[in-house]
């Protein structure tokens, strides 16, 4: 399959008053298209800022110090802030961790969506309702006619986070990075979830980064996984390779631990 992101050396330091640390030190994958790419460690070993470099929304005293971030051969890290606005959203989505903090608590679920749209497609309000509706039907959101009317603090955790995949699809975007999007649900919920995206990569060919730290998620979902250790990748490959017959000891306690 061909390669639709890949990343190089890529090297984050942050600066804080007591010195600087590498998040990120000079790791290196790629995704395929239609992939779904599994980015697995604990707290802190670097997920999240993996996802946020990609998007260049590192937070304040983060910087990119080496390294590309290829996406369709174009490098995002040397891209104009204008040209990455156009890319956030439409071309690459984003699903965060917390739907609850990531969705605007004064918009119902119907003008958050159609603000997508508006920005990217240019699409008018009456054109829009009928496309949101298509898209929260897509997710599998029940009573759709109903949600679009609706603030995220009156929706449950698992219609806010579906609400949330349907504004990062809505306009067709070619990459999904997902930060641990699973993690504040319960089990069915979950479950629920997992198999949306994968009827989102079978139907509309959609690749998918999922950054997680629950390997039963990635047995359950991904294709490839790479696993991350304090800014590093230190093992990478196809799922079963790393599931069944992983090298590094860092890995197999990840393992042991999943009970897999």
């Amino acid at each position: 399959m061909e390669e639709l992101l890949k990343i190089e050396n890529l090297t984050v330091d942050f600066y804080t008053a007591y010195g600087s640390f590498k998040a990120l030190n000079g790791i290196s994958f790629s995704i395929k298209k239609g992939e779904i790419f599994a980015l697995v460690g604990e707290s802190g070993s670097g997920k999240t800022v993996t996802c946020m470099s990609i998007l260049n929304l590192l937070p304040a005293g983060a910087r990119v110090v080496a390294g590309s971030i290829l996406f369709e051969g174009k490098d995002l890290l040397k891209s104009s802030d204008r040209e990455l606005l156009s890319i956030r959203g439409k071309e690459i989505g984003m699903i965060f961790q917390e739907p609850l903090l990531a969705l605007n608590p004064v918009f119902n679920i119907g003008n958050q969506i159609y603000e997508v749209l508006s920005f990217h497609l240019g699409l008018e309000k009456k054109q829009a309702k009928e496309t949101v509706l298509n898209l929260l039907t897509e997710v599998g959101m029940p009573q759709p006619a109903e949600v679009i009317y609706r603030y995220p603090h009156q929706l449950s955790g698992g219609m806010r986070q579906r609400a949330m995949i349907a504004g990062a699809i809505a306009c067709g975007p070619k990459l999904l990075l997902a930060d641990e999007p699973t993690s504040s649900l319960d089990v069915t919920i979950q479950v629920q979830i997992l198999n949306l995206f994968k009827k989102l990569r079978d139907r509309l060919g959609i690749s998918i980064l999922l950054v997680t730290h629950d390997l039963s998620i990635v047995s359950f979902i991904a294709d490839r996984v790479a696993m991350i250790k304090e800014g590093r990748i230190i093992e990478m490959g196809e799922k079963g390779e790393i599931l069944n017959h992983p090298k590094d000891p860092y890995t197999k306690n990840l393992i042991e631990a999943a009970a897999l």
